[in-house]
């Protein structure tokens, strides 16, 4: 459906929104339609960045609350690591020896 009438008698009663409705505006009438328009994308826009600046100061105050106490205090909770036994399986050659992608194993099958 176009939007225009289906009975050649019947009018739409629905307002226009074309850009072509707007042409047949006084040009003051546009000016203040333009205005209001960037008024309230302004407005919109001051908002956001408000509500971007309290969801970062939030943040920041969570980030304080488990940063309670240093790392290395911390870590000295842990226990020692065993010692290690890494194997090299390949060479990469080829791509500058790239590595794209790595899965690490418990089961020290892979």
């Amino acid at each position: 459906m176009s939007g225009q009438p289906t009975n050649s008698g019947e009018s739409d009663d629905r307002p226009s929104t074309s850009i072509a409705s707007t042409s047949k505006m006084p040009e003051n009438a546009q000016a203040t339609v333009i205005s209001d328009t960037s008024t309230r994308t302004a407005d919109a826009i001051d908002m956001l960045a408000r509500e971007a600046e309290e969801l970062r100061q939030k943040l920041e105050q969570e980030r304080q609350k488990l940063n309670d106490i240093p790392i290395e205090q911390a870590a000295e909770r842990l226990e020692p690591l065993t010692t290690l036994s890494i194997k090299q399986r390949r060479i990469l050659k080829g791509h500058a020896g790239k590595v794209l992608c790595m899965d690490w194993s418990q089961d020290k099958r892979h």
